[in-house]
């Protein structure tokens, strides 16, 4: 099979930036990317994207515009369809992070009663308990869960939350080695429903 031969016609379409490379594939008969190569060989540029003509107006056509941030002086250059108003995104996370302003954040709910917040920290210092003496305190590796799981363990506390709290026993104390346990969950919810 010999190669093809283009007529005058089929090369002035394919040259032509204006109509899309889809489009003169299907005229023509060849694949996109042959329209693609012909034309880089031909040093014809066409800009890529939905609703771009070959002319690039939409890019030329820029307005220049002046930081919104505080004490920031710099202006930029913007399509005017664009909704920027920032110079950069360092400027615009300066501006907007109210970490960046040194706001001291207030707590989730501030109206969160005192025995939730205990819990709260027993927990907390549970958690890193366990993790720093796992083969202490789960030697035979049971599998944690939920209310539910099958064969499913939980950590306990000896010293319940609810009588720590009652008898004002610091957070750290219920988290120690010697008040946590694994349970099987049936035994740890009777053990909570007792209380």
């Amino acid at each position: 099979m010999g190669k093809r031969i283009y007529t005058e016609n089929d090369m002035e379409l394919i040259l032509d930036a204006s109509i899309g490379a889809h489009e003169v594939a299907d005229r023509i008969g060849v694949t996109p990317y042959f329209i693609y190569t012909e034309r880089k060989k031909n040093n014809i540029h066409v800009r890529r994207g939905p609703n771009h003509s070959n002319d690039r107006t939409a890019w030329h056509n820029r307005e220049t515009r002046s930081c919104i941030g505080e004490n920031c002086n710099k202006s930029f250059k913007v399509v005017k369809s664009h909704s920027k108003k920032y110079c950069s995104r360092s400027c615009f996370i300066t501006h907007n992070n109210p970490a960046h302003k040194r706001i001291i954040w207030k707590p989730r709910n501030p109206n969160m009663d005192e025995y939730r917040r205990y819990s709260n920290t027993v927990h907390k210092f549970t958690r890193k308990t366990y993790n720093e003496n796992k083969e202490i305190i789960n030697p035979e590796n049971r599998k944690r869960a939920l209310a539910g799981t099958e064969d499913g363990w939980q950590l306990d506390h000896i010293i319940t939350i609810r009588e720590g709290f009652n008898n004002n026993i610091p957070p750290e104390d219920l988290a120690k080695i010697g008040n946590l346990r694994m349970l099987p969950w049936r035994e740890n919810l009777k053990r909570n429903r007792k209380k």
